[in-house]
């Protein structure tokens, strides 16, 4: 089992709009920060990129574009684990009560261009950044009646969050290089705008290097659309386009987005972070508002993914 860090309790109402919301605006820090910084291949593909390529939402409604916990390598132990470690606080059972393993879905993926690094806001976090993807899965269940209605489809409370550094396939990522850029900045001033000379060389080369997985991923990302959608259906931050096309192309575009996810598992095959959050049982957030949050440390996942 995982081991558990910064597990807690807030008394304050979040949610899957609050969630997206987040999800958006880490999309445009990364957007803003590729524009200022990625190689001139990039900023030509990067004019091509709208806000649907990057902010990924899909429905709950539609088995056809159904991604469950196995497509995404987050197995049953894993699973197991994540139900333990919510029962050892003020959720307790809630997840073994409510919901099963096959409930949970990919219900949203963000797709950053060039993410800070930084632990904290920083100047140089435009440069010091790395593409990711992050994956959002929530339990739908069907048919649960809640609040004196009845739903046909009803997304439970609580979420799972994997992010993982994105790596072009057949390229390495310069774990030392970007580890040691970390130190030096963390030892600056937040208003930094450069680095000491000493280091600069550094950054240019993990600049250099950096931008070709930028430029892999943004290609994959608009491999991702249907052509039966003009560009302009891609703009805004809605459902896919392809949810309102007819079913061959809503099952063509799920298998194209396994394809994609396979990418980055193939590059990165566990998650550089897992964040979890839940209610506890109930289904009446207004009445339990009583959030707690997990985080699994990394070396611990390898032991919890694949089974």
């Amino acid at each position: 089992m995982g081991r558990l860090q910064g597990a807690g309790s807030g008394r304050r109402r979040l949610g899957f709009v609050a969630g997206v919301t987040a999800l958006i605006m880490g999309l445009v820090v990364g957007f803003l920060s590729l524009e200022s910084q990625a190689a001139a291949q990039s900023r030509v593909l990067a004019t091509q990129v709208l806000e649907r390529d990057l902010a990924v939402l899909l429905p709950s409604d539609d088995e056809l574009m159904r991604i469950g916990l196995k497509d995404v390598g987050f197995g049953v132990s894993w699973y197991r684990a994540l139900e333990d470690t919510f029962s050892q606080t003020s959720v307790g059972p809630a997840l073994q009560n409510e919901n099963r393993y096959e409930d949970w879905r990919l219900v949203a993926a963000r797709l950053v261009p060039c993410q800070s690094r930084l632990a904290r806001p920083m100047a140089l976090g435009a440069r010091i950044c790395w593409p990711e993807v992050r994956l959002v899965l929530q339990p739908i269940v069907r048919r649960v009646e809640a609040a004196g209605r009845v739903y046909p489809y009803f997304a439970d409370d609580r979420a799972v969050h994997l992010t993982f550094d994105y790596v072009a396939p057949g390229r390495d990522f310069p774990a030392a290089l970007l580890s040691d850029l970390n130190r030096v900045a963390e030892d600056l001033s937040s208003t930094a705008t450069e680095m000491p000379a000493d280091h600069e060389q550094a950054l240019r080369r993990l600049e250099g290097v950096r931008d070709g997985h930028v430029e892999d991923l943004l290609g994959r990302v608009l491999i991702l659309r249907t052509d039966k959608s003009s560009p302009e259906a891609f703009r805004g931050v809605e459902l896919r386009p392809e949810y309102a096309l007819d079913p061959d192309e809503r099952r063509a575009f799920t298998q194209r987005l396994l394809g994609f996810l396979r990418t980055v598992q193939g590059g990165a095959p566990l998650p550089r972070e897992v964040t979890a959050f839940s209610l506890p049982e109930g289904r009446e957030p207004a009445h339990l508002d009583d959030w707690v949050f997990l985080r699994f440390e990394p070396e611990t996942m390898d032991r919890l993914v694949a089974t």
